[in-house]
Parts: structure tokens; sequence; C-alpha cells
């Protein structure tokens, strides 16, 4: 019998809202082959970005480091083809929805 390691995880979304603002980016096509991602560490020191293959990245900021609008007009501003959305996380419908 082989031994693993098991453990549960349970976040405090509440928490995590009071906290953080997440920003949902996608893009029509592929975000690596892009820089998109450099700006939100860059010009507005996001404490995180959470990027793993494909059309969709992750940005963490600090609750009210930055507003949705700019942060999308910044975006949009260099890459026409790009949303940001502010994700809910509160909402598990929402949250199921940004793997």
């Amino acid at each position: 019998m082989i031994l693993t390691n098991k453990f549960e995880v349970n976040y405090d979304y509440e928490s995590i809202d009071q906290d953080f603002d997440i920003f949902l980016v996608e893009k029509t096509d592929k975000l690596f082959r892009y820089n998109i991602l450099d700006l939100p560490v860059e010009r507005f020191h996001a404490r995180s970005v959470q990027y793993s293959f494909g059309k969709k990245a992750l940005v963490l900021f600090d609750k009210n480091d930055i507003s949705e609008r700019d942060f999308r007009d910044a975006i949009a501003a260099s890459y026409t083809d790009v949303t940001v959305q502010k994700v809910d996380v509160r909402n598990e419908d929402v949250r199921g929805q940004c793997h």
C-alpha cells in the first residue's frame, strides 16, 4: 500500500474579495504570443499574474489599487482584441468561467 498526503483546501472568498481585485484578461487568440501580461506588472504593479496557457489570464491587485475602467482602457490602448473583466470571486459560476 502506498501512502500519499491528502489535503482539503477551503478558500474564504469573502476575505479574498475584501482584500483584492481580480481581473480576467482574455484575448481572441493565445496570450503567450504577446506581451499583454507585462503591462499589469510593469505599469500597474499587479500583485500577481496567473497564466498557464490559452486565451485567459488572471491578474491580482490590492483592493481599489486600480479601477476596472482604467485597467481596461490601458489594455485596450495597445491591444484591441483583448477584454478585461473584473471577477466576482464570491460567485461560484463566475469563478468557474475563469479556468
